[in-house]
């Protein structure tokens, strides 16, 4: 049988109120490094944790559906999506990351609007 676990994008977690891994399958251990026990609210890009905070408080009372959140994976930045479900106290997580060329095109639109920002304040700056 052929194996497409390299390939797979797919992992699954389950995560306290406090984004504290409680299981997760090999994917999201290889992947994002995550162990029983680890933060999977460290794995937040600087500046989204509290976007993934409120994903975890809103996922505690209802389940939620195609959420994009920005991790740290190898150091740098990924894209993933998530499915979310309340289980008790916890969070059950399917997620997915998305292709590295959608994570880079969104890095490239993010780098041309804030060059349109720079440009704008040195137009005002100029008036």
């Amino acid at each position: 049988m052929i194996s497409w676990d390299e390939e797979s994008r797919e992992f699954t977690l389950v995560v306290d109120a406090h984004g504290q891994v409680l299981d997760r399958d090999p994917r999201a251990g290889a992947k994002l490094k995550l162990q029983p026990g680890d933060s999977f609210s460290a794995r937040a890009v600087p500046g989204t944790e509290q976007k993934l905070a409120n994903f975890l408080h809103r996922a505690l009372q209802k389940p939620l559906a195609n959420v994009e959140l920005s991790l740290i994976a190898d150091g740098k930045a990924i894209t993933c999506s998530f499915h979310a479900k309340p289980v008790g106290e916890s969070v059950a997580l399917l997620g997915s990351w998305l292709p590295e060329e959608y994570t880079r095109s969104q890095q490239q639109t993010q780098e041309s609007i804030e060059e349109v920002a720079n440009l704008n304040r040195r137009i005002v700056v100029q008036k």
